[in-house]
């Protein structure tokens, strides 16, 4: 079986701690080689244990997705029943400790995601540092709402995990720029960067483009942020797909240059305190329509595009954060 997703209650509703037996000889989950389970806490109603006896007899999976529910005592059955795991996904999770990464990294050194967004999560540094110190292969680490963690971990991710493509820190603003800086340029593979909580500078856009040639995916929000390295950065980065750009005093510039740099854009996501015309998706879809002609950012009509002013960007960011 080449995979499994548990996120319909219809389904969760018949895995009780008496039927479970009855669906794992329906479903051959010895063989299954990945596992989504989004809707983990439907669980409780019917006895984690349940949920635990599943995991058990999962023996060949290589990704596993659970949220909500997992705590120390699960990832113990995961690590034991669980031998080959590539990719680990543990959402929302609040129950996860910094002892429960010191078990991971130990069982899979090989790992090569780990996600732990979502709600709050207790992870702290001492958690990331026993995890980068064996798992040298990540390519994927997303920290959303990691709220204890700080530059410490991610000089630990930028010292131990050259090959990184994907960094995940949204609602992280402990962060400070200049180790963002650092980590970009240990970590020169990254196609998906999320910092929209970091309030980064003309630095690190610069950096950006200078150290990350494969960019994909960029998620950056700033109150001091300009338009030139922004510019730089999108006729540099020519693979973007995803681009979400929150900043006071972005210009007009800035949405022509994505426009004629960016021919593989999925998804744009623009907000400054600027007026921008609504003329200029127009130029973003090359559209006849708009007045506008040329091969543009032709595959926008498969994502979405926004296009805002936002009245106080003070709003975005807390109040005691050092500029």
């Amino acid at each position: 079986m080449d995979g499994q997703s548990l996120h319909d209650p219809a389904t969760v509703r018949i895995i009780s701690a008496e039927n479970v037996r009855k669906i794992l000889k329906a479903w051959d989950f010895d063989e299954m080689n990945s596992l989504n389970i989004q809707t983990a806490a439907l669980f409780t109603s019917y006895g984690i244990a349940s949920l635990k006896l599943l995991i058990s007899a999962c023996h060949s999976l290589r990704v596993l997705a659970i949220s909500d529910i997992v705590d120390d005592e699960l990832v113990k059955i995961i690590t034991i029943s669980c031998p080959s795991l590539r990719c680990i996904r543990l959402s929302s999770c609040d129950g996860v400790t910094d002892d429960s990464l010191e078990l991971l990294a130990k069982t899979y050194p090989h790992l090569l995601s780990l996600d732990l967004g979502g709600d709050s999560c207790p992870i702290s540094d001492a958690g990331i540092k026993s995890l980068t110190k064996s798992c040298t292969e990540l390519q994927a680490i997303d920290l959303d709402n990691c709220e204890y963690i700080t530059d410490k971990s991610m000089e630990y991710i930028a010292n131990s995990c050259p090959n990184l493509k994907k960094l995940g820190l949204i609602c992280c603003n402990t962060i400070t720029e200049n180790v963002i800086v650092g980590l970009l340029r240990c970590c020169t593979q990254i196609e998906t960067l999320l910092i929209p909580e970091c309030n980064v500078s003309d630095k690190t856009m610069s950096v950006i483009t200078e150290s990350c040639p494969q960019l994909r995916a960029l998620d950056v929000c700033s109150k001091i942020l300009t338009d030139e390295p922004v510019i730089a950065l999108i006729e540099s980065c020519r693979k973007v797909e995803d681009l979400v750009l929150h900043y006071r005093n972005m210009t007009t510039s800035v949405i022509n240059t994505i426009a004629q740099n960016c021919p593989v854009l999925h998804l744009l996501d623009v907000e400054c305190d600027q007026e921008l015309s609504v003329d200029l998706i127009g130029t973003l879809y090359g559209s006849r329509s708009f007045g506008f002609t040329g091969k543009r950012c032709t595959k926008f009509r498969y994502r979405q595009v926004s296009i805002r002013t936002c009245s106080s960007f003070d709003e975005m960011f807390p109040r005691n954060m050092d500029l």
